[in-house]
């Protein structure tokens, strides 16, 4: 995978930079992920602060 990685929010006025891989990724499909994200599970990546940029609004 080559970096830096862009993407956005669904309407496209927050964009994010990811400058490195994630530190971490994990998927959780506890019964309050399920709520929070509407889906059998949700996934988070955890990245340090240097290494994304947010820009927008």
């Amino acid at each position: 995978m080559e970096f830096p990685i862009h993407g956005a929010c669904q309407c496209g006025q927050v964009t994010y930079e990811l400058l490195a891989a994630p530190q971490r990724v994990v998927a959780c499909h506890c019964q309050e992920c399920q709520k929070l994200s509407g889906a059998p599970f949700s996934v988070t990546a955890l990245v340090s602060a240097e290494n994304i940029r947010f820009s927008g609004k």
